[in-house]
């Protein structure tokens, strides 16, 4: 099944780039709140690119970088409580 939205950090306002799939069951799109541009990504020698934040995540031991790569940004979820938080249940 396929994600209703996919969303980025900079559609709500924090300067970072990590694709998140919404499956929403009841619930209305996210609408974007202060975006901002992508920040540049990191290119390395044979042209690969990822997020910056992503990349300096590699020098981190396992555990620690498992939990950086699976934080919520906090525009993300202030968006969720705004607009999904007084939603009728």
């Amino acid at each position: 099944m396929k994600p209703q939205q996919i969303i980025q950090p900079y559609m709500f306002g924090d300067a970072a780039e990590k694709k998140t799939c919404l499956w929403l069951k009841g619930l209305p799109l996210l609408e974007p709140m202060n975006p901002v541009s992508p920040p540049p990504r990191r290119v390395f020698d044979g042209g690969k690119t990822m997020p910056t934040w992503y990349a300096d995540a590699w020098s981190m031991p396992k555990e620690q970088r498992a939990a950086f790569r699976s934080k919520t940004f906090h525009g993300f979820a202030k968006a969720m409580a705004t607009q999904w938080g007084s939603l009728p249940t």
